[in-house]
């Protein structure tokens, strides 16, 4: 849920140059965001029940589209983010993490598991974090002291 603050900031920020793109990457965002804590505690449950990881499930449309989401929420986001004064590394590990959680989207649909364990390694061990560490630290640049 931390994630929301981000995507507000985000749209507060990319809005003046496309202020319909990032209308529609805030309420994708907001969406992928909610989805994701709900999936999460649906995890937490079955954890709680049945003392094991639940197995991965190609139909399980709540834990695939939180996947599709964040990545189409990155798409877009970057997208914006390239033609304002953003780091281009940032915007480009952006870029990274979209197509690697496409690629776990995909391998989840085609239900490979190894496509969706390396990519959910890759987005939620190494882009996903640094992204989100770094764009923190870019946004701070751009608050308002109160």
């Amino acid at each position: 849920m931390w994630a929301l603050f981000g995507i507000v900031a985000v749209h507060e920020i990319a809005r003046g140059s496309a202020p319909a793109w990032s209308f529609f990457a805030t309420l994708v965002g907001v969406v992928a965001s909610v989805a994701t804590a709900v999936s999460a505690l649906d995890t937490l449950e079955y954890v709680r029940v049945h003392q094991t990881l639940p197995a991965l499930s190609p139909v399980d449309p709540l834990h695939v589209v939180t996947v599709g989401l964040t990545g189409l929420w990155l798409l877009v986001t970057n997208g914006i983010l390239w033609r304002a004064p953003f780091p281009k590394q940032l915007v480009l590990l952006g870029f990274v993490a979209a197509l690697d959680l496409f690629a776990g989207f995909v391998g989840a649909l085609a239900g490979n598991t190894g496509l969706v364990a390396v990519a959910g390694l890759v987005a939620g061990a190494v882009a996903g974090p640094l992204y989100s560490l770094w764009l923190g630290v870019v946004l701070r640049r751009y608050s308002v002291p109160s």
